[in-house]
């Protein structure tokens, strides 16, 4: 046999084929000058040709033979070796294949491109979509508070001190994150602005985090306003030809500033020297596919990698972005007051136990009176209800049969808009039954309610008023979300009725009164952060009314009004509610006190899938340390999702290399013992944030 060619270097070339390793490429001669970290590739895996990135080169390789690159695509590395050394360390954290990491931060779609594509990114002009586009097409209203020059704004005592801590670190390059923690409406925007805008002024650029249902029309225009078009901005809503334009934009250097969602965390901005994540509590920033990365987690590894300070805001902070600062993890700043002064609102709870609910089987009879006098006195009203729907089920009276997706384990919920009953996992709809699939009874029930029902309901307790329903069945488009702000901040709306859509973010100048439908609808969910995020979200809805002077309202009506979330919540105590829930779970053991790690195995057959499942908790139990925990595997709470049955199991540890050490090694156990057949899938979540 000939033998196998050597090759005075070696390339180790990450693939997005879901294989955890990276592939072992000789660089051929008239490629050596070419071949760097952070370019793309086009090596030959079996019979395809495909694109990778490189991320390693050395001079040895201990395979007998290796393939050749066939050709490099690109003039410059299109990912520095910042950005290498942090999708790296995502792909450790999350258990994941570097490949897939790498393509999850090619915004652009560049891991796709034709094998024979031009040599490096070109600057594109179609499709160009900067905020000041944006707001060249945003409706009429929207304006409404942001015409005032930035001059206008004066600083707060409390944003003043904010500001020069902030602006310290930067100009120190403290790498130590700081936790912005401020109350509803005390200006924690205004303050990361005006660090960006230092930021620039020392010449570097910055990157601001938002979650997707933050990043308003008004924000974009805010942010239209302070960087013009110096600005770029990534959201799911971008085309790929946008999103390519965009991510090109900040490659160039032709913009110092980014906004964006999640996977803006890889934009590939240089010279960082600020990174902001808005609302470091919500659950978005948490990819929900693979690889399981969470933004707010990768921008504090980021600000330690590229050397730059990371600010996380938000007036409900995670427990566990509150411990690491209760124990100077991360630097602290409170803004306990709202801008000019403007009074907190009124927050009273409601006890449904025991209040009258005269003439509505939904709102008592101390929200009808409120909800009277403000629509009186020509103020806007809100309904919130987590729930989108008319009913969240359907039972038969007679035998008790419940309706379920057939490909889902969960109920289906009743839309009366449509006249059909839809699964809220996979969108499958049928129409509304007239008898019951076990019995044939035609007495079937309505039990609960959702978002259009509380409509319905508000129509009727008050028909001269104009009601507004904003949940993602009544807003489809973006451009009709952007319709629905603008008249509600024009006034045109009387009471909205609405989900979280808008609870978080909004600044509307006629809105006083807030009420909370049922506060209980996360409490009771079988989840360990179910008292997290409901005070989250009481604590949100909260701030919404009385921002322009006028006082603002909120009632909570609730089953649970002695439950310390909720009591919390109408006390907008932070520091209260995480001294109790912290205190859960150190008792339990539960994360933050813990690191824990979920695998869920699915398949689209019963038995081989409980079978995987049940092989994969003996690997898992075989040979652990002492302070690895097993829990499971057992079916999940979805116990089938989209026609697949899904079991699920939990690894919990004291220590945070332990435990992605004893994943790793267990998954490759799991290889080596062949216990997955090919229609099953075994997937890794380092730190869920459902337990669902």
């Amino acid at each position: 046999m000939p033998e196998a060619k050597k090759y005075s270097l070696y390339a180790e070339v990450a693939l997005g084929v879901g294989v955890r390793k990276c592939f072992t490429y000789g660089v051929p001669k008239h490629l050596l000058k070419e071949a760097k970290i952070g370019k793309r590739a086009i090596v030959q895996l079996r019979s395809r040709e495909r694109v990778g990135v490189i991320a390693h080169l050395t001079s040895h390789c201990y395979l007998k033979s290796v393939k050749e690159i066939i050709s490099i695509i690109d003039q410059l590395p299109i990912l520095s070796r910042e950005m290498m050394r942090l999708l790296e360390w995502v792909a450790s954290y999350y258990v994941a294949p570097l490949g897939t990491v790498v393509q999850a931060a090619m915004l652009h779609g560049l891991a796709d491109v034709d094998a024979h594509a031009d040599k490096a990114p070109k600057r594109q002009s179609r499709g160009t979509r900067r905020p000041m586009d944006i707001v060249s097409s945003l409706p009429a209203g929207l304006w409404s508070g942001l015409d005032e020059g930035d001059e206008a704004i004066e600083l707060s005592s409390e944003q003043r001190d904010a500001l020069t801590r902030i602006t310290a670190a930067i100009d120190a390059q403290d790498t130590r994150p700081i936790l912005l923690h401020g109350v509803t409406g005390s200006g924690k925007t205004e303050v990361f602005l005006r660090a960006a805008e230092h930021v620039l002024k020392g010449g570097k650029r910055a990157l601001i985090l938002v979650p997707e249902i933050s990043l308003t029309p008004a924000l974009l225009a805010l942010f239209a306003r302070r960087f013009a078009d110096k600005a770029g901005v990534f959201h799911s809503k971008l085309t790929p030809a946008q999103r390519r334009d965009q991510w090109e934009l900040a490659y160039r250097g032709d913009v110092d500033v980014v906004i964006g969602v999640r996977s803006a965390i890889f934009a590939p901005l240089k010279r960082v020297g600020l990174i902001v994540v808005d609302e470091e509590h919500e659950t978005t920033y948490k990819q929900d596919r693979a690889p399981f990365f969470n933004a707010r987690d990768v921008a504090v590894m980021a600000g330690s990698i590229f050397k730059c300070s990371v600010v996380l805001c938000g007036a409900t902070p995670s427990v566990g972005t509150f411990l690491n600062s209760s124990k100077g993890k991360y630097q602290y700043i409170f803004l306990s007051k709202r801008v000019d002064s403007r009074p907190m609102a009124e927050v009273s709870v409601i006890d449904m136990r025991k209040e009258a609910l005269e003439g509505s089987a939904i709102l008592t009879k101390t929200a009808q009176d409120a909800m009277g006098r403000a629509l009186a006195a020509g103020e806007q009203v809100l309904l919130f209800i987590n729930r989108r729907g008319f009913a969240p089920f359907l039972t038969c009276k007679r035998c008790g049969y419940v309706f379920r997706c057939e490909h889902c384990d969960i109920t289906l919920t009743y839309h009366s808009a449509t006249e059909s009953i839809v699964c809220h996992l996979c969108g499958r709809r049928r129409p509304v039954p007239t008898r019951c699939d076990a019995c044939h009874s035609e007495e079937i029930r309505f039990i609960g309610f959702g978002t259009e029902k509380v409509e319905e309901e508000a129509a009727r307790l008050f028909p001269g008023a104009n009601i507004l329903r904003m949940d993602s069945d009544a807003i489809t488009t973006r451009r009709m979300y952007e319709r629905a702000l603008a008249s509600i901040t024009r006034g045109e709306v009387d009471i909205i009725v609405g989900t979280q859509i808008v609870a978080k973010g909004h600044n509307f100048p006629h809105l006083t009164l807030a009420i909370v439908v049922l506060a209980d609808t996360i409490l009771n969910l079988p989840d360990f952060r179910a008292a997290e995020r409901t005070f989250q979200l009481l604590t949100q809805v909260s701030g919404r009314p009385g921002r322009h002077g006028k006082q603002g309202k909120v009632l909570l009506q609730t089953y649970s009004p002695n439950h310390y979330s909720i009591k919390a919540a109408a006390a907008q105590d932070y520091l209260t509610f995480f001294k109790q829930e912290i205190e859960f779970r150190r008792r339990l053991g539960l994360p933050p006190v813990t690191r824990l790690a979920s695998l869920i195995i699915s398949g689209r057959d019963f038995e081989k899938t409980r079978s995987t499942a049940e092989r994969l908790g003996d690997v898992l139990r075989q040979g652990r340390a002492e302070d690895i925990h097993i829990l499971g595997p057992a079916e999940a709470p979805i116990a089938k999702l989209k026609d697949r049955y899904r079991f699920q199991a939990f690894v919990r540890s004291y220590s945070s290399s332990r435990l992605h050490s004893f994943l790793a090694s267990k998954l490759e156990e799991t290889k080596q013992a062949k216990i997955k057949p090919s229609d099953v899938r075994i997937v890794v979540n380092v730190d869920p944030v459902s337990m669902l």
